[in-house]
């Protein structure tokens, strides 16, 4: 009985004991792989403070970039200086044309004349009074000559026929009131020196003539000549 029990305890002490080992050796393995962990951890520091090897590399791109700035901005300067000196100089050219063109080699303006343009000789010339006069004048003519269309336009807009229109027709009641008149004043001398009025435009009727009324004929077709010229000196081209 006693061989049977101790037969039966060791089978379950050995296997205890195996158990026991094996969870000693997951214990170990755990507390090296936490004891890894922390090392590296607290390594992240000392590696994040230890200098790289490109920053030497980042420094001089730095240094580069400074330096074309720099160059960059000389340049525009210089751009800019010269764009300035083109343009006085052209504007020099400019003024010296204009002089040349206004200046008069005999003649000088007075003294006392202080000039508009300090740089240029324009404003001594002989020439500039004479010049500023004439386009004040021609100012002046142009405010006449517009005041003077629209009177004309406000004429033409109060009537209802435009000026030249009202002038041709005068023109033509003007004739045809001569020639009628010519034509009446005929036909009455005609009547009263006994002769026949004719219907015929171009003149009167010839009816017998006697001594008593030669000198009154011929005074009636120098009258005759007259109306007749008289007619044909109106402005018939502007009726056309």
């Amino acid at each position: 009985m006693a061989r049977q029990r101790a037969q039966s305890i060791l089978p379950n002490a050995s296997h205890e004991a195996a158990v026991s080992r094996g969870r000693a050796k997951k214990d170990d393995a755990e507390e090296q792989a936490a004891n890894t962990d922390s090392q590296q951890v607290l390594a992240v520091p000392r590696f994040l403070q230890q200098p790289k090897g490109d920053d030497k590399e980042i420094k001089q791109f730095c240094q580069q970039v400074a330096a074309d700035q720099r160059e960059l901005k000389g340049l525009l300067r210089q751009r800019l200086k010269d764009a300035s000196d083109e343009e006085a100089k052209r504007r020099e050219e400019i003024a010296s044309v204009l002089a040349q063109a206004l200046s008069s080699p005999n003649q000088r303006a007075p003294n006392d004349v202080s000039p508009t343009l300090p740089n240029t000789k324009i404003s001594m010339n002989a020439t500039i009074e004479i010049a500023s006069k004439l386009n004040k004048k021609c100012q002046t003519l142009i405010s006449d000559y517009e005041e003077f269309e629209a009177m004309i336009t406000q004429m033409a807009g109060e009537q209802k026929n435009s000026v030249t229109d009202t002038w041709t027709q005068d023109v033509k009641d003007t004739e045809e009131k001569l020639t009628l008149e010519y034509k009446l004043a005929i036909k009455k001398v005609e009547k009263m020196l006994g002769g026949h009025a004719e219907e015929d435009e171009n003149g009167p009727g010839k009816g017998e003539d006697s001594g008593k009324v030669y000198e009154l004929h011929k005074c009636l077709k120098y009258a005759e000549r007259g109306v007749k010229r008289m007619v044909k000196g109106l402005p018939k081209e502007e009726m056309e």
